[in-house]
């Protein structure tokens, strides 16, 4: 069996300390059934649509333990695993649920920034935009220093 990583989990947000979170390795999440039964079957149907379209027929094992901790538990995760493993469809896919699938989304027809995120890099940055456009229905504007102006980024926010 291939090591997909371990899982920090704390379902009572209080802040990021590291010592709050319970950590879950892999074999965990599977005796405890934490992850989707179903896999890619277990999303809406929009979503595996978009997967099925970008060519992914099934989800890893990091992806389906991460969406059922993080939307069906609401829990705050922290996610350590080797490249390669899929921890990046790991956010997206529960980040597009949450806000165009569950019942709050629904009721949220504002076009407001909804979500940032965050990466350490520039290529970093670009590798996530480009996994966005591919696998999600989101819409998203890729910001960063020292490329386009200020006023060109935020049209695109708009």
């Amino acid at each position: 069996m291939r090591n997909f990583g371990k899982f920090y989990r704390n379902n009572k947000p209080s802040g990021f300390n590291k010592t709050e979170f319970k950590t879950y390795s892999m074999e965990e999440i599977k005796e405890q059934n934490l992850g989707l039964e179903d896999g890619i079957n277990s999303l809406p149907d929009a979503m595996r649509s978009k997967l099925e379209m970008a060519g992914v027929k099934d989800l890893f094992p990091v992806q389906t333990s991460t969406f059922s901790l993080f939307v069906k538990e609401e829990n705050e995760l922290i996610v350590k695993s080797r490249t390669g493993t899929g921890k990046t469809l790991s956010f997206l896919l529960p980040l597009e649920y949450l806000l165009k699938h569950s019942e709050e989304s629904q009721n949220d027809s504002s076009r407001k920034v909804k979500a940032i995120i965050l990466e350490p890099t520039r290529e970093l940055a670009i590798q996530v935009q480009t996994q966005v456009d591919k696998f999600t229905s989101l819409r998203s504007s890729l910001l960063y220093g020292g490329g386009e102006s200020k006023d060109i980024q935020y049209r695109k926010m708009r």
